[in-house]
């Protein structure tokens, strides 16, 4: 069964904060695909109907997938320049 993968923030957080890794990230043009085991295509529904989490644990997983982002967008640039370098 393939991971599941989402451009959605907030569900990208929603899964970290009911207990799903974040398996990897990918690049797709200007955002980034998160990656999920495969389990948490079952968890996304509960997302969309409303399900309520700890708003610390959501808070908490948000800050931790800007850090993701950034270092993402970090690496990036730096591969953009070590490309124009040679």
């Amino acid at each position: 069964m393939p991971d599941f993968r989402t451009r959605d923030f907030p569900l990208a957080a929603f899964l970290i904060t009911l207990g799903f890794p974040l398996k990897e990230t990918k690049s797709v043009g200007t955002s980034l695909l998160f990656c999920f085991p495969p389990p948490a295509v079952d968890a996304a529904p509960r997302y969309i109907q409303g399900e309520r989490v700890s708003a610390r644990a959501y808070y908490s997983a948000i800050k931790d997938l800007k850090t993701v982002i950034h270092n993402s967008r970090e690496a990036r640039i730096q591969e953009t320049n070590d490309r124009q370098n040679f």
